[in-house]
């Protein structure tokens, strides 16, 4: 009654998108949106492309192309649609009873309702207390409506209701209502029609009594009227269309719910008939046997057949699926298969809840063992898929009993081991992966291969490559046509393995050999790792274009798809290419969204490398504390699972926030141990995921440790130069002109600059900028130092680069000083507050601009002088001025 009350007075100024959570409606994916989105047909196909065919492919207004969508598709394209229609018109969206929603559209709704931002849109959901609801974790305003107070009571029921029934039994109904506005309408209306008695003091909320209250007024009711509401309450939809259809079949009409009009039981809303309330939906459904109510869902069946409903895909034939389900015993294959293809399109269509139960159904009504092995194997997919993993397992096994071909036995044991390569330790992978592939070697060699490329992707998370390599090349060797999800992955880790060990020519042949045919494969049906390495080895190759290309397209497939299993790796190559292209941001919401959907999954295999990137980025922009805070959290992530790379990687972040801190035998010391480390386990320098050697260099230079770093700078160029990798030769080039004499440094700078060139790396192209420009303003050649130092302080701001942005800008301000004073090293607050005392500032401007005190202004004034060698602010000037010729 609130909720039609608001919606009446928020239609006069605003468009009202209505629908309502129905318990028999919930087993079809997306029937809520449906009824959200009909309005707003136009609007729909105003949308792109991909957002427009996600939406109408859920709510079945057009047939699954085959690539299908998934619940974050559908969700964005509905958030989309909701602040394209709102930038015309406000929008409330108003939907009863939440609490029995279908899955898939509640998904959505509340996808869209947390990104609706500043859009002029209201979302109001009514839900029943201690229903569970995938609205209870949405942080929005809430309100519990309270039982109404005795005034507010004889107010609902009516002056004259309550002057009718006397004061004892309007005090009985208050007290036996205890506030519940509905069962105080039901007791009304029974003391009205003298079937209360005042003396009964049980007390009558919601629950059996107002069943009992609803079922008392069936009663009174002709047979045919009851039967008509059985009619209206086994819809799906409420449809009229539908229903008068069965009802015709069953030998009535919506005549025969006159009577229960006149009571307002029911009545008609547009297209579809309303029910006077849930429970008493319920009510009229079980107040017939089973075997009529199956008459009426065979009547619904049968008439949806002649109207749409043999079109497969369509929201159409899915109502008609589980119509047939529902009027089927046991045995009926006919039922069983229309089910089944509702299944394959709901899950096409990303409405994995729905798709689930639809296997499921369709299990138990069929006796046919392949049949029963098939839907067990479909919902065991989608549950891994969606990251149940434990039904999963449960139905993979079930799936394997049943199984009567090897192509369902061979799926179903590939469910079970990408659930445990995501979540088991490394060395019960590689042992278990391996002893699997080489029994099946000899009659399933594409599966054995795709058991060895997993042992090999779990080999390079041990540090163990030269296992890579050889796990890889056994499955390559086993599928010599290169067709197949085990050649595929074999593929993929064999290309990872080589250019990780420094034979980045041999990977690159692997990949112009099968990435072409591969990029054109649906990536959901690829096993998770392959998906995600692939887009590493190209990013590492320098294939920079091909990379972000490959990860786009592969990241819209698998969110249309539902496949969010593959989507924490994959995330990982979008973290990479975001930072190599400088894109810190973009990088950091990619490794959250890795870190906390790995997370959701239990993918104890993927998520602490999600968390160790992030030890990086915050490296990068200045957060030191933080880094280390993550380096720890990888740590205690990884003990379980023996993933040292990762550790090492976070490792590596540690080092490189103790250099940036000046902190630099404790970076030595870091960045040492996990040089060994990685030179142990086959894998020539990690560059891919954070240059190690770059920041070791620069570390035992700071020290002092000259011949060390001239020594480990000439072991490794061989190997860099070996590899072919020019992001990492860019890197090594760089720490050769670092410890060479000025005279010799200045080419090594330039094949630097050179290889940066042909190979984007961002951040490591500042860093050799501000080496660069160092070494320039050092030599006194001024103005090439100050087109370097400027590039690199661009850089360094447009990614939040604080730490390095101050060293740039520290060698800047040192190039604005004459020659004679350009050893100085002012802190950044130094260099801040001497450029605008420079300019003619006053200590309070200063103050003012910089935010802090007067007191603190003079302190660092007098800290520069000192440093300057002047006595006052105007020779500072007159010194900026002489440095730079002016």
């Amino acid at each position: 009654m609130l909720l039609a009350r608001t919606v009446e007075r928020a239609a006069e100024r605003m468009l009202v998108l209505q629908a309502r959570g129905f318990e028999t409606e919930a087993e079809i994916g997306y029937s809520v949106l449906a009824d959200l989105c009909r309005p707003l047909g136009d609007e729909i196909d105003e949308l792109p492309e991909l957002l427009r065919e996600a939406l109408l492919t859920a709510t079945g207004a057009a047939a699954s192309s085959g690539e299908g969508s998934s619940a974050f598709a559908v969700g964005r394209a509905l958030t989309v649609l909701l602040q394209n229609v709102a930038a015309h018109q406000p929008v409330l969206i108003a939907l009863d009873d939440g609490h029995w929603a279908d899955e898939a559209s509640a998904y959505a709704l509340a996808f869209a309702a947390r990104r609706l931002g500043d859009a002029a849109t209201a979302v109001l959901i009514t839900l029943r207390n201690g229903e569970p609801s995938v609205f209870d974790g949405l942080d929005v305003p809430s309100v519990e409506l309270s039982p109404l107070e005795r005034t507010a009571a004889e107010a609902l029921i009516g002056a004259e209701a309550a002057r009718r029934v006397g004061p004892r039994m309007a005090e009985h109904i208050h007290r036996a209502g205890q506030g519940n506005p509905l069962a105080l309408l039901e007791l009304a209306d029974a003391a009205l029609s003298g079937r209360l008695d005042p003396d009964d003091d049980q007390v009558v909320p919601s629950g059996s009594r107002l069943e009992h209250a609803f079922a008392t007024r069936l009663k009174r009711l002709p047979e045919r009227c009851t039967r008509a509401l059985m009619v209206v309450a086994t819809s799906y939809t409420g449809g009229l269309a539908e229903t008068a259809g069965a009802m015709e079949r069953l030998g009535i009409s919506e005549f025969d719910l006159d009577l229960a009009r006149m009571e307002h039981l029911v009545w008609e809303e547009e297209d579809r008939w309303q029910m006077r309330h849930p429970v008493f939906r319920s009510v009229a459904y079980q107040h017939y046997p089973i075997a009529e109510r199956r008459r009426a869902h065979r009547a619904f069946a049968d008439w949806l057949a002649d109207n749409g409903g043999g079109v497969g895909g369509t929201f159409l034939a899915d109502q008609r699926a589980w119509h047939a389900a529902a009027a089927a015993l046991p045995g009926d294959e006919e039922a069983a298969t229309l089910l089944a293809e509702a299944a394959d399109a709901a899950r096409s269509r990303g409405a994995l809840a729905a798709a689930r139960r639809a296997y499921l159904r369709t299990r138990e009504l069929s006796a046919e063992p392949g049949t029963r092995a098939a839907m067990s194997l479909g919902a065991a997919e989608c549950a891994q898929v969606s990251g149940d993993v434990e039904t999963a397992q449960v139905l993979a096994r079930e799936a394997l009993r049943y199984a009567q071909s090897p192509d369902v036995t061979n799926a179903a044991n590939r469910v079970l081991h990408q659930i445990t390569l995501a979540r088991a330790g490394a060395e019960e992978v590689l042992e278990l992966f391996e002893a699997d592939a080489d029994a099946l070697a000899e009659h399933e060699s594409d599966l054995a291969a795709s058991y060895l490329g997993a042992a090999g992707a779990t080999a390079i998370t041990a540090t163990r490559l030269h296992d890579t390599v050889r796990l890889s090349a056994k499955g390559v060797a086993l599928t010599p046509s290169g067709v197949g999800t085990g050649a595929a992955a074999a593929r993929t880790i064999s290309a990872f393995g080589l250019v990780s060990t420094g034979r980045a020519a041999e990977s690159a042949a692997v990949i112009a050999d099968y990435f072409p045919a591969f990029r054109e494969a649906d990536p959901w049906r690829q096993s998770f790792e392959t998906v995600g390495c692939t887009g590493m080895v190209l990013i590492w190759l320098g294939l920079i274009g091909q990379a972000g290309e490959y990860v786009t397209r592969t990241a819209r497939l698998l969110r249309q798809a539902g496949a969010e299993e593959h989507l924490p790796l994959l995330l990982i190559p979008q973290v990479l290419l975001s930072i190599r292209k400088g894109e810190l941001t973009a990088a950091h919401e990619a490794a959250e969204e890795s870190r906390r959907l790995g997370g959701e999954l239990g993918q104890r295999q993927v998520a602490p490398l999600a968390v160790a990137l992030a030890a990086r980025l915050a490296v990068v922009r200045g957060n030191f504390t933080r880094a280390r805070d993550l380096a720890t959290t990888t740590e205690q992530l990884t003990e379980a699972t023996g993933a040292s790379f990762y550790r090492d990687i976070a490792n590596t972040a540690v080092g490189s926030a103790d250099l940036a801190q000046g902190r630099y035998q404790e970076a030595v010391s870091v960045l040492s141990g996990v040089r060994e480390r990685l030179l142990a386990g086959g894998m020539v320098e990690h560059s891919l995921f954070m240059p190690t050697f770059g920041d070791y260099i620069e570390a035992l230079t700071r020290i002092g440790a000259d011949d060390r770093a001239r020594a480990e700078v000439a072991e490794e160029l061989p190997r860099a130069e070996a590899g072919g990798l020019q992001a990492a030769l860019a890197v090594v080039y760089r720490c050769q002109a670092q410890v060479l004499s000025p005279c010799e440094a200045r080419p090594w700078f330039d094949r630097a600059m050179a290889a940066h060139a042909v190979s984007v790396d961002a951040f490591e192209q500042a860093r050799t900028q501000l080496a660069y420009g160092r070494f320039l303003r050092e030599d006194g050649e001024r103005d090439a130092a100050d087109r370097l130092l400027t590039a690199a302080v661009t850089a360094f701001t447009g990614m939040g680069a604080d730490a390095w942005l101050e060293e740039a800008e520290t060698e800047l301000d040192l190039l604005a000083l004459p020659v004679e004073l350009s050893g100085a090293r002012l802190a950044g607050q130094e260099r801040r507050v001497m450029r605008l005392a420079a300019e003619g500032a006053t200590n309070g401007q200063i103050s003012e601009a910089l935010g802090i005190a007067p007191q603190t202004v003079d302190r660092y004034l007098e800290q520069v002088f000192d440093k300057l060698g002047v006595r006052q602010r105007s020779e500072l000037a007159g010194l900026l001025q002489r440095g730079t010729g002016v």
